[in-house]
Parts: C-alpha cells; structure tokens; sequence
C-alpha cells in the first residue's frame, strides 16, 4: 500500500462520513470499473470528471473523489479505501478476520476464539467472516492481517507429511 493511499483514507477517515452513505458510495464505485476508468482516463477533462461525479456521488465524499480526481490521484482509489478500513479498525481498536470452518462453532467456541485474538493482538473487538470450508476434514483456521492459525485437521496432516519427508 502506497503512503499516498494511506494518507488519503486518513483524510476520508477524519471526513466523518456517516458509515451507511460511505457504503452506499463504495458500493457505486466497487460495481462500475467503467466509472473509475473514466475518472482516471487522461483524456477526459477535470470538469466533465466533475460533472460526472456531482451526477452520481454526494456529500463529502463527492468533493473528496473530486479532489482525487484534481491531483491524479483517482486510480488508487480501491487502495485509499483499504487504507480507510485499516485507519478506522486501529482508531477503533478492531481487528478483522476470516474464519474457516467444516462444521460452525457453538457460540461458546466462537466468543473464544475472538477473547483469543482480541487478547493476541491486544484490540477491543473482532469482526470475523465465517466461510464453511469442507476441505479443511475438521478444525478451523483463522486468518487474520498476514498471519494464519491453522487448527484444521488438513493442516495437521500437512505438518506431519512435512516432518515425515525431513526424517
């Protein structure tokens, strides 16, 4: 991620765009690839852009894509949006993750693994994505930032293999 993009979603971030028009917004520009390549195309000019933009968009966020679009800075825009979540998750103290599984954890099993990583990463609360993964054969795995706790039988199985082809 590029410091541009992380200065940009500090920015976004300190805009105070409420969360429901943030998201309705994002949503726009994550389904129209064309929008974002008319934003960032060279040939058409800063006041069609605008137009474009003043049409679709509103609020802050319309005059932040506006801005964007004045420094040429429209094609990292996915980025600066990533680094908005990452900022937003930190000043929150909230860590996101995704969480695989063959069969759902009880509740019980659930809150301990978020008490695990709240503890680990030292944050307040944990948003986790639940994907059924069949081909784990049982356990889960937990994928949080750049780091992954493979509790799953398949992984355990992959560990042994290792340890068996070193010997």
């Amino acid at each position: 991620m590029t410091q541009l993009a992380i200065n940009y979603g500090i920015v976004l971030y300190e805009l105070n765009i409420p969360k429901e028009e943030l998201n309705t917004q994002r949503k726009i520009l994550h389904e129209t690839e064309e929008l974002i390549a008319c934003l960032t195309s060279p040939i058409v000019s800063i006041k069609a852009k605008h137009n474009v933009i003043d049409k679709i968009f509103k609020g802050k966020f319309k005059n932040f894509l506006k801005k964007l679009c004045d420094y040429n800075s429209m094609s990292y825009i996915h980025e600066i949006l990533k680094a908005y979540d990452l900022h937003k998750n930190e000043i929150e103290g909230k860590l996101e993750g995704e969480l695989l599984y063959v069969a759902p954890p009880t509740e019980t099993q659930l809150q301990e693994i978020k008490a695990f990583l709240c503890k680990k990463y030292n944050k307040k609360s944990v948003e986790l994505q639940m994907k059924q993964t069949p081909e784990l054969l049982g356990g889960f795995v937990i994928r949080t930032g750049n780091y992954e706790f493979d509790w799953s039988y398949a992984g355990r199985l992959k560990a042994l293999q290792q340890k068996l082809v070193k010997k």
